[in-house]
């Protein structure tokens, strides 16, 4: 039998993070305010691109701001 946890982990942190993005939409779809559907559905795609990179094997994650 083989045992890999590693990746089973990082799918399920991957799955967390697409999960995370489809609550924010959710939330963006109801909200009234255009200004906060806007930061939701940046939140939304920010939690997509980190479980893209999750998927790609990243092992480090950078902050937005210090992207060049």
């Amino acid at each position: 039998m083989i045992h890999v946890p590693v990746c089973f982990e990082f799918m399920d942190r991957a799955s967390h993070y697409r999960h995370e993005a489809d609550h924010a939409r959710r939330l963006a779809e109801v909200t009234w305010q255009p200004d906060l559907d806007d930061m939701l559905r940046r939140l939304a795609q920010g939690f997509d691109e980190t479980a893209e990179d999750i998927e790609a094997g990243a092992t480090e994650m950078r902050h937005p701001e210090f992207l060049p």
